[in-house]
């Protein structure tokens, strides 16, 4: 199947908070989005599939939260452009095994300079967003007994490097921008399922105990640019089970 597909949306503007301290923002306008994408999805003969995709997303008048006289309002910083492309392969290798491939390119940058931002010049890449990622699982199925079946999962993701903030920005909410340094992790699952309706699923989660870095807050650099930035880490090696019984 070879498709298509245009999108349009919108959050609304409204009043900003006003503590009569510094003018402020009285109002901030709705930010509006176009988005267009066109794709192809592709079946393997009984084994897999092919899903491919391409996407430019349109983004103009981008909402920002940023400090004005020791108050948080919200603010048009200038519009963006976000391009990419994503891919997914999933093929079965042997009857019981599989293994599904996931990978995304994305190009996400103003378009154009956000003063209220400290950034004069267009082209700063948007915050959190990697430009590589990938992940890539497989999965196995067995029959325990006669009456339980199982199923292993084995899953490793990759998220790539992303700024914490606008490069080169100077509001207070973002203040100097950190680079988040790319991670990966992997986790493991096993189900098992009983024919009387039993399901048994074990798990760990980050495997590895990766402490990849998840978001940073940079705000107090802005006064002290010796100070240490406070980074929020990805979820610790975690180890559990989920037993469920359907009726």
């Amino acid at each position: 199947m070879i498709y298509g597909r245009i999108a349009n949306g919108y959050r609304p503007g409204g009043p900003n908070l006003q503590t009569g301290v510094g003018a402020g923002n009285l109002t901030f306008a709705p930010d509006k989005l176009w988005s267009y994408e066109v794709g192809v999805k592709q079946t393997l003969s009984e084994r897999g599939f092919v899903n491919l995709d391409a996407y430019d997303i349109e983004w103009t008048d981008i909402q920002q939260v940023h400090n004005i006289g020791g108050v948080n309002q919200l603010v048009n910083a200038g519009n963006a452009r976000v391009d990419g492309v994503e891919g997914t392969l999933s093929y079965r290798l042997f009857p019981r095994l599989s293994v599904i491939a996931t990978a995304a390119y994305t190009d996400a940058r103003l378009t154009t300079p956000a003063p209220l931002l400290g950034l004069s010049k267009a082209g700063a890449p948007l915050p959190l967003t990697p430009t590589f990622s990938s992940a890539l699982m497989a999965n196995y199925s067995f029959d325990l007994t006669d009456s339980v079946h199982g199923m292993l999962n084995v899953a490793v993701r990759q998220i790539g490097e992303r700024n914490s903030g606008f490069a080169g920005g100077a509001g207070f909410n973002w203040g100097s921008n950190y680079k988040l340094a790319a991670y990966n992790v992997v986790d493991v699952t096993m189900t098992l399922s009983s024919k009387a309706g039993w399901q048994i699923s074990p798990y760990i989660k980050n495997v590895f105990d990766v402490r990849g870095e998840v978001t940073a807050g940079t705000a107090t650099n802005q006064f002290v640019p010796s100070a240490p930035v406070p980074v929020v880490l990805s979820q610790p090696r975690t180890i559990g089970i989920v037993i469920g019984k359907s009726f």
